[in-house]
């Protein structure tokens, strides 16, 4: 499983942070953060997940959600995982179940 989440910022341009392997267990924080507290400003981000198939010949399950905006405070940033498109349900439960 790998979860990208792009941020972009109106000074900064876009950056991108990706999440990788088995993280059920592990706790990701990225933060966002402002030297002076004029100097902050709004973001906006977008979250994509990618699901690699077990067996040999299966395309990665790829979907995204939309552009978020995030408020212009300091701070974490908690990114919203998009719901699974309905056309894929069938293919994930195939992808992520043994074989």
């Amino acid at each position: 499983i790998s979860v990208r989440v792009r941020v972009k910022t109106p000074t900064f341009g876009e950056k991108t942070y990706t999440i990788t392997g088995p993280t059920e267990n592990d706790l990701r924080h990225y933060r966002v953060w402002y030297a002076s507290p004029d100097a902050r400003e709004a973001y906006e981000y977008k979250t994509e997940v990618t699901i690699q198939g077990r067996r040999f010949g299966q395309k990665p399950l790829r979907w995204e959600g939309d552009w978020k905006k995030g408020s212009a405070a300091s701070g974490e940033l908690l990114a919203e995982i998009p719901e699974v498109p309905a056309d894929l349900v069938e293919k994930l439960d195939a992808y992520i179940t043994s074989a």
